[in-house]
């Protein structure tokens, strides 16, 4: 496990819009920034709340409470707390028509 390249890339990933905007893009080469295992990437890349902790996403680091997030990824930027499952689903999980 790569357990700064996963921190590097939340603390990205919930702080910067125009990243998160990169990630939707080009998912490939934006995850390549960071040193992450496989299993890692495909976690992340599934948005599934249970892959991402066993690829050692749990809550602690995934949550904050601070960070507005855009409409355009899916999330009420008005809500209390954001975690990083709901930021990943807006990027990841294709919206139902």
């Amino acid at each position: 496990m790569s357990r700064e390249g996963l921190v590097s890339f939340v603390t990205r990933v919930m702080a910067d819009e125009a990243f998160r905007s990169e990630l939707k893009a080009k998912p490939d080469a934006t995850l390549a920034q960071f040193d992450l295992t496989a299993e890692e990437i495909a976690a992340i890349k599934s948005a599934d709340p249970a892959k991402l902790e066993k690829a050692g996403l749990d809550e602690r680091v995934t949550k904050t409470s601070y960070m507005p997030v855009e409409m355009s990824v899916g999330v009420n930027p008005l809500a209390s707390s954001t975690t990083l499952y709901q930021v990943l689903s807006g990027i990841f999980v294709p919206k139902a028509k």
